[in-house]
């Protein structure tokens, strides 16, 4: 196929210029983000499916550019700190250091975990992990996992032939397979009833 001539070549980065230390970088579909000791969010690239994370009218950033909805400024209320993110193709998660669990950017296979099968192009909080204590999360592709405090685990999202270890509706809408599952929001893996898990 035809690939842009530019992406043959490395190009040198926009520093990102925070007084934090960095702790996290991930990599997607043409875009990074970025978390600082400071549990401050960045991104920059591409992102029209929202995986930036600044709304639907910022969705391309040639610097790096604080994720303001995690920051408290659309709302009366303090910053929420994050201390781990996990950066999928199209979109990401945050966990915050209370234990919630946010997500944002492309939901058309129910990755997002929102029961919707749509992008969201500001952090959102999961609602269904509400009154759970998250600790880490993982993205694959169209899927995503989510480790509680006590090594439970959750999965949502697309889920071809019950991948996800948990029950799925068939699948819905747009060009998706007969035979494809998605798993709307987050829902308890039960094989991890028997032996808690401390890590994947």
């Amino acid at each position: 196929g035809e690939g842009r001539a530019d992406a043959l070549y490395p190009r040198r980065q926009k520093r990102l210029e925070v007084d934090a230390a960095i702790l996290e970088v991930g990599l997607g579909d043409e875009y990074v983000a970025v978390l600082t000791a400071d549990g401050e969010v960045y991104t920059m690239g591409e992102g029209r499916d929202g995986q930036l994370g600044h709304g639907a009218d910022r969705t391309v950033l040639d610097e790096f550019v604080r994720v303001d909805a995690l920051a408290g400024f659309y709302a009366n209320r303090p910053p929420i700190v994050i201390v781990h993110l996990a950066v999928g193709r199209r979109h990401v998660l945050a966990v915050a250091r209370d234990g919630a669990l946010y997500s944002w950017g492309c939901g058309s296979r129910a990755q997002l975990g929102h029961g919707a099968l749509r992008n969201e192009y500001e952090p959102r909080q999961i609602g269904k992990l509400a009154a759970t204590t998250i600790v880490r999360a993982w993205v694959q592709d169209e899927a995503s996992y989510a480790l509680d405090a006590c090594g439970g685990l959750y999965a949502w999202g697309y889920a071809p032939d019950g991948r996800l270890g948990v029950h799925a509706a068939p699948g819905n809408g747009g060009d998706l397979p007969p035979q494809a599952q998605l798993v709307l929001v987050p829902a308890f893996v039960p094989a991890t009833m028997a032996m808690p898990l401390v890590a994947l």
